[in-house]
């Protein structure tokens, strides 16, 4: 089959084995859709570490056409999203019932191979039935589950509320915040606001935050982010970090803002023009359609 997979300095498309069922309860999907992330392109160029010749791509969607022997849940040609971020089943979160609050994850696409690919093999415990979603929105649903990680805080109406951040996730995050009701305004020193949702690190400024006020962090930059503990002390700031939303809270949002959301999708590549699709600079996500030629 064919994969963009991770080589010494740089992703390469490859001819490579067809994957094989990793467990009794994994399954064997054809990859239908996969959606281009920074985190892709990042491992691409060495800053995030991956496993050398392994398919890159954790945003995906695709149809069953293995099951291992105990694998039950889904049929034959059955459509599904998959969940990349993998939990380790062990700690108290994942214990609790709160996998997506799991510390200790590993993700396909990085640790395991992942869905630039023909076929992918995954756990079962990651799928989930899109039931009529279209591929685009089905490859939508991680960056959706990360976004949605902010209804885990509870805004007062009186909270003024700002968000730095021009991109992508900025964009979902917006649109998140718009169906809470929650209102966003322009931060300044001028006007400082109460809670400050940061999605780019690059863009933070901390007298945009009023004294005793709330930083929350969404973005997911491998680069250092500095910061004086002095700074934070002295105006007391608060400094919260989200991860994601359970995954089927995602499929579910999808499937109710549907229409809505297909604005934030974009392009669609081949496996060959995976280039092309890295280096998109567009405010729509992008995706790779590993069925086209």
């Amino acid at each position: 089959m064919k994969a963009v997979v991770l080589g010494a300095n740089s992703a390469t498309l490859v001819e490579t084995s067809m994957p094989t069922l990793q467990t009794s309860k994994s399954v064997l999907l054809k990859v239908t859709c996969a959606g281009v992330c920074k985190t892709d392109v990042w491992v691409a160029k060495g800053v995030i570490a991956g496993n050398l010749g392994y398919p890159l791509g954790h945003e995906f969607c695709g149809e069953v056409v293995q099951r291992g022997g105990d694998a039950e849940k889904f049929e034959l040609t059955q459509q599904v999203a998959v969940n990349p971020i993998i939990p380790c089943c062990q700690c108290d979160d994942c214990r609790s019932g709160h996998q997506n609050l799991c510390a200790y994850t590993t993700m396909l696409g990085i640790d395991h191979p992942g869905a630039f690919a023909e076929y992918v093999s995954v756990p079962e415990s990651q799928c989930y039935a899109i039931n009529g979603l279209s591929p685009t929105l089905a490859a939508y649903a991680e960056p959706v589950a990360a976004a949605l990680s902010i209804k885990q805080i509870e805004f007062a109406c009186t909270d003024r509320v700002g968000l730095v951040g021009d991109d992508r996730i900025s964009g979902l995050n917006r649109f998140v915040l718009k169906t809470m009701n929650v209102s966003i305004v322009e931060p300044s020193a001028d006007h400082p606001v109460d809670t400050l949702i940061v999605t780019s690190t690059d863009h933070l400024e901390l007298n945009h935050v009023k004294a005793g006020g709330t930083i929350i962090l969404k973005g997911r930059s491998p680069h250092p982010w500095h910061l004086h503990s002095i700074d934070i002390v002295r105006k007391r700031l608060k400094i919260i970090a989200l991860n994601y939303a359970p995954f089927d809270e995602a499929i579910a949002f999808l499937h109710q803002h549907a229409e809505e959301l297909h604005a934030f999708l974009g392009q669609c590549f081949s496996l060959s023009q995976f280039d092309q699709a890295f280096s998109a600079n567009d405010y729509k996500k992008v995706f790779i359609n590993p069925c086209v030629d």
